[in-house]
């Protein structure tokens, strides 16, 4: 029991108990604060311990949960590294593989799966389903199948690779592909990764960039020919010129049946035929030559037909659908039959032992540009010339150069190598295009797109004419080449003028200086050393203004004959001159200044 001692009032305890066998009790007291001492200090131990055990478990369940957290921010950063990563490689239109080689187990991206033509949860396990689904184009396929080997024996560092893919909608499709290796420590491939990207697109921009640089470099070869025809046109049609005008003088005068009379026609023949290949050359020109107004091309076209179908070789037989109706194109109608008779002859010519030859001519409609084999097109009405044969085909060699100038597959003398380079120069002039196909052991097809302007009526035919004669007016006729001169002295003077020559434009000045009233016409040669003929006619009409004046030239054009008109001269005449040309010619400017 508990008690207070009364002497100095402490608490203790005691405890009392008999005596066994007398009449006694013993009674023993302790000090309270001795006897709870241990039991206070075991308390402190255990109370220390617990708080011990406590803080340690805070600190365990802290570090706990700070890795829960760093476990859990990594979780959230990978799924973002790996949206990331897919959206990356959706962005860039990429898919990749991983392709176990130990146990043949193949893993695509569902990208992947989608660059090849297959849906994106295809199930594709192992690399024989792969390649039992994908298609790859037969001419790649060695390519691809020679990178994979050079790879995997160690030959490359890397693979690389482009091939076509054909789509389930039986489109092809370029992927570029780039993967590696990973080897044991022997070398022995492991695992093979990489990534493939679809390249359709930019194959098919480069395929046009190196169509537009091949375009290019045409239209620049074309402009030096055009450059090279202006140079040697005035010198030849100037021979030509005394040629055909002598000529047609001696044909005049020699007795019909006589043998210089058959002399005679051999020479203007030949002489015809030299300025018909001068007239080629100049097609290359890009100075405008002929005349541009409204054609009907289905009367040029059937009137060439005609001709040809009476002189077609045994064996070849002509089929034609001509549906163009009155659809009128702006151009020269002799180029144009040029156009059409260059085609037809080469079809003919194409077909050795025979075939047919058929012709198309009709009108079609573009909504949307298109690139041809030589030119491009606008959106349009336009009329449209096919000409194709049965024979063997063109050659890729013979291909890329039959548009050149000279180029011929032709013997010698058999050929100049100008046909297809003046259909070229023609349509290239009248803003159109042509178009190739040819297939070896086929035969080929060309195709000529000019733009339509409308309708036309087809012309009527010409009734022949008199020459129109003058009456004794006076003719300036200035020509730097004497024989010209003398020429066109000679025919002006048949045709009852009065014709006055001079080989020199500066000499001319001067003599119109002197006598101005004179004269009556000025017919002047465009090229000549000291004053070239437009500006002869500019000093001249400063002196006189309604005087009229022809210019001659043997290299004319649009750029030409404009700026005659700004000067005032009357009329423009191409060199080498007929006899009717110059008759005609100079009564209209008569007429008009009259």
């Amino acid at each position: 029991m508990e008690l207070v001692n009364p002497l100095d009032g402490r608490r203790g305890f005691i405890a009392v108990t008999p005596v066994r066998g007398a009449q006694l009790k013993l009674a023993v007291t302790r000090d309270a604060a001795h006897a709870l001492q241990p039991w206070r200090d075991e308390t402190f131990r255990v109370g220390i311990r617990t708080v011990v055990l406590m803080l340690l478990g805070a600190l365990t369940l802290a570090a706990l949960l700070r890795q829960l957290r760093r476990v859990a921010a990594g979780e959230r950063a990978l799924r973002e590294s790996e949206q990331r990563y897919a959206l990356a490689m959706e962005g860039a239109n990429e898919g990749h593989w991983d392709w176990d080689l130990t146990t043949g187990a193949l893993f695509l991206s569902p990208q992947m799966k989608m660059l090849y033509g297959q849906s994106a949860d295809a199930r594709i396990d192992s690399h024989a389903e792969w390649l039992a689904k994908v298609a790859i184009h037969p001419d790649d396929l060695p390519r691809f199948e020679r990178a994979v080997d050079d790879h995997f024996k160690g030959r490359t560092g890397r693979y690389e690779c482009e091939y076509r893919v054909r789509h389930p909608d039986g489109i092809w499709h370029w992927l570029s592909a780039r993967g590696r290796c990973l080897r044991d420590s022997s070398g022995k491939p492991l695992r093979f990764v990489g990534s493939s990207n679809d390249v359709t697109a930019h194959k098919q921009s480069q395929a046009e960039k190196e169509q537009l640089e091949a375009q290019l470099r045409q239209s620049q070869k074309m402009e030096a020919i055009g450059t090279l025809a202006g140079g040697i046109a005035h010198d030849f049609n100037n021979i030509l010129g005394a040629i055909l005008g002598y000529g047609e003088l001696a044909h005049q005068q020699s007795p019909e049946g006589s043998p210089l009379r058959r002399y005679l026609d051999s020479v203007m023949h030949a002489a015809e035929r030299a300025q018909m290949l001068v007239e080629r050359i100049l097609g290359f020109s890009r100075s405008g030559l002929g005349d541009h107004v409204p054609v009907h091309i289905q009367f040029v076209v059937e009137e060439t037909l005609e001709l040809l179908e009476a002189s077609l070789p045994a064996g070849i037989r002509l089929e034609s659908r001509i549906e163009a109706g009155n659809a009128a194109i702006i151009g020269d109608a002799t180029y144009l039959h040029q156009v059409a008779m260059n085609l037809c002859t080469n079809a003919i010519q194409a077909m050795e032992r025979g075939g047919v030859m058929r012709v198309t001519l009709d009108c079609a409609e573009l909504s949307e540009p298109r690139t041809l084999s030589r030119g491009s097109l606008s959106p349009g009405p336009y009329v449209r010339l096919s000409v194709s044969d049965t024979g063997a085909g063109i050659p890729p060699a013979v291909l890329e150069r039959m548009f050149d100038p000279f180029f011929t597959t032709k013997e010698v003398g058999e050929g100049t190598g100008l046909g297809l380079s003046l259909v070229h120069g023609i349509v290239a002039d009248l803003g159109g295009a042509i178009d190739v196909a040819t297939k070896a052991g086929e035969g080929t097809t060309f195709e000529i797109w000019l733009p339509v302007v409308g309708e036309t009526a087809i012309p009527a035919a010409e009734a022949a004419r008199t020459l129109p004669r003058g009456n004794g007016e006076t003719v300036m006729i200035v020509d730097d080449e004497r024989q010209l001169v003398a020429l066109a002295e000679e025919i002006t003077a048949q045709l009852g003028y009065e014709p006055v020559g001079f080989d020199s434009s500066a000499a001319a000045l001067e003599a119109f200086r002197k006598t101005p009233r004179r004269f009556d016409v000025v017919l002047t040669d465009e090229s000549m050393p000291d004053l070239i003929g437009t500006e002869l006619a500019r000093q001249i009409l400063l002196i006189r203004q309604q005087i009229p004046i022809i210019l001659m030239s043997g290299y004319g054009g649009a750029q030409l004959t404009n700026r005659a008109a700004e000067i005032g001269v009357t009329e423009v005449l191409r060199k080498p001159l007929h006899r009717r040309d110059l008759a005609e010619s100079l009564a209209r400017a008569l007429g008009s200044a009259h």
